[in-house]
């Protein structure tokens, strides 16, 4: 320690920023929204369904849906967005389907 001209300091750590952590409304909302579009719903449908009056998951919602499905809120998703859907859930799924109805399969 006493030869400082030798001494060469060494970062050994740093302090990451963990990315932002969605909010619960943002979560339940990704979650209901990719079981919708699995289950071939509409967004119009799937906010119709939605039974809890919450903006952030309505919006959450919303979001999925324009980015996945487009715009139209009465878009059906296509087999490949549907299936996509499914693949992203990894298994998690809604404790029922609010989404079946004699129109959609």
């Amino acid at each position: 320690m006493g030869d400082t001209g030798n001494i060469q300091p060494e970062l050994l750590a740093t302090t990451v920023l963990s990315p932002n952590v969605p909010t619960s409304g943002e979560a339940i909302g990704s979650v209901y929204g990719l079981h919708a579009i699995a289950e071939g719903a509409t967004l119009a449908h799937a906010i119709d369904k939605l039974e809890i009056d919450d903006h952030d998951i309505a919006d959450a919602v919303k979001a999925l849906y324009q980015n996945r499905v487009g715009e139209d809120d009465r878009a059906v998703p296509s087999q490949q967005q549907r299936q996509d859907a499914l693949d992203e859930l990894h298994g998690f799924h809604l404790s029922r389907s609010w989404f079946k109805s004699p129109g959609v399969r």
